[in-house]
């Protein structure tokens, strides 16, 4: 899988220290859709600030590059989300991240349109020991950029 994703992608995610799982949507509803590229924005409930991210699309997959706050609202390094794209074209993409004192899983939709494409999420994350959890619903905007170059 690592050979599907642009260098610069990799470049990026090598330097995180998180362990990161993704959450790949079912691949049975997958469509073809033209290789594209989405950059946008990503403000989750209970966060300090709006954070940038960046989606790859290409062959029915989705890679996005996406910042997170963590349990207790500090930014901690960018994720790697991975999913597909359903029948009706719309991108699904989650992540499950790993670190010492919780567990984040997230999921998240983008409705394209021509104007500007909606995001909606949710993140949930659970402390490994005591069982808090933490619940964020997010919102952003994504808008087709050019590719970068290999």
């Amino acid at each position: 899988m690592i050979a599907t994703i642009p260098r610069w992608l990799v470049g990026l995610l090598l330097g995180g220290s998180t362990i990161v799982v993704s959450a790949l949507a079912d691949s049975a509803q997958a469509q073809s859709l033209d290789r594209r590229a989405l950059k946008g924005n990503l403000e989750c409930e209970n966060t300090p600030a709006r954070t940038s991210l960046t989606i790859i699309v290409g062959d029915g997959r989705v890679t996005a590059v996406v910042p997170t706050y963590d349990i207790n609202g500090v930014l901690i390094e960018p994720n790697l989300a991975g999913g597909s794209v359903d029948s009706a074209g719309n991108l699904h993409f989650g992540q499950t991240v790993y670190m010492p004192n919780a567990a984040l899983r997230a999921n998240y939709t983008v409705t394209l349109s021509a104007a500007g494409s909606i995001l909606t999420g949710t993140q949930v994350w659970t402390e490994t020991t005591g069982g808090r959890s933490v619940t964020r619903t997010c919102k952003g905007t994504v808008f087709k950029v050019g590719l970068p170059k290999q």
